[in-house]
């Protein structure tokens, strides 16, 4: 009871990696160009997030020649309090994330290497600031809702919305650390143990094992024997589980991630969306504005995401590919940017 409790309790840092951030621009502040949508909506999703955690941990990975690059967005970390830790430090000769992207280029993955190494750094990173619960995120995430709050209730070690929802997830310490390791040793395996990874967990239409990723390796970690479960590691897919208290309505948490390729017309419970591929229903994000609305409710100070049918609150959302490009920036422009201000009178001096 008492590892419970304190698992309940613990204070969870958001911790974001430099990815896209520093193609954002002053210029842009104001601007709906094409290039502006392109450049602006990670600084704009950081933003969000800030202004719906205002008292959180929000901790970036970056290295040091990325912020020497940019005062424009140095200024705005300082602005939104956002604790920065230099990558450098996770990737010196010995590193989990060096050794990774060894054996990555060895095993010629066609993905960017650092998709995966970056769980290693943040782990790394995670232990040597003393952090205990983690909610790691992309840059093309912004949460709308308290981080405590839309997590509330969850003491496993491993909290996703789907099982293949690795933008999204709430690690404890040890699950993070496993789950970096869990890249290397995955590149380790031969012949027949890698094809059955590959079968059970790849893309059914390619099942080709240069394509594997940091999607495919979080449902395997969760559900393999040699790896969570072996480690005594706790683990819930959101949108895998009935309705209950906990979780009374898992849809919101594949809505929220998946814009692009959500249709409420299907059930996404126990087989669905996380088993397999999306449902490209929405893939040039056209129907963004039927699915989703921005509102006020009662107890919000800012307006929040709306599924509009049913009319439900979701807590965080993910705007991939034409949806962050599309509705990112604008997003932000149309109900947010009135509340931060540039993010300069954000927070109160702590």
């Amino acid at each position: 009871y008492l590892n419970y409790y304190q698992k309940y309790y613990e204070e969870i840092t958001i911790l974001m990696w430099q990815h896209g951030l520093m193609g954002a621009s002053q210029a842009c502040e104001h601007e709906r160009s094409e290039d502006c949508m392109n450049t602006m909506f990670p600084l704009d999703f950081m933003r969000i997030t800030r202004l719906f955690n205002p008292r959180s941990r929000i901790v970036l990975l970056s290295a040091e020649d990325e912020l020497n690059s940019s005062t424009y967005f140095v200024s705005e970390l300082e602005s939104l309090q956002v604790e920065v830790s230099r990558r450098e430090k996770y990737r010196q000769i010995g590193s989990r994330a060096l050794e990774y992207e060894e054996l990555h280029v060895q095993n010629n993955v066609i993905h960017g290497a650092q998709m995966m190494s970056r769980f290693c750094e943040w782990s790394d990173a995670a232990n040597d600031l003393g952090l205990r619960r983690v909610l790691t995120i992309d840059s093309d995430v912004a949460l709308f809702m308290q981080v405590d709050e839309a997590f509330r209730g969850f003491v496993e070690d491993v909290v996703t919305p789907c099982d293949t929802c690795s933008q999204v997830v709430l690690f404890s310490a040890e699950a993070l650390s496993a789950f970096c390791d869990s890249h290397l040793e995955y590149l380790r395996l031969q012949g027949e143990d890698r094809e059955q990874m590959v079968s059970k967990y790849g893309d059914p239409a390619t099942l080709n094992e240069n394509r594997w990723n940091d999607m495919w390796m979080l449902q395997a970690f969760m559900e393999e024997e040699r790896w969570a479960t072996r480690l005594g590691l706790s683990t819930i897919c959101l949108v895998c589980q009935p309705p209950s208290p906990r979780v009374p309505l898992p849809f919101i948490w594949i809505a929220g991630f998946t814009l692009q390729a959500y249709n409420p017309q299907h059930s996404y419970i126990l087989g669905g969306f996380g088993r397999r591929k999306l449902m490209f229903d929405n893939l040039n994000c056209q129907y963004f504005d039927q699915l989703f609305a921005f509102k006020k409710i009662p107890d919000v100070e800012y307006e929040v995401p709306i599924l509009v049918q049913p009319h439900t609150r979701l807590p965080l959302m993910h705007f991939h590919q034409m949806c962050k490009r599309v509705y990112g920036h604008s997003t932000y422009l149309n109900y947010y940017q009135k509340y931060l201000e540039g993010s300069r009178a954000l927070l109160a001096p702590s």
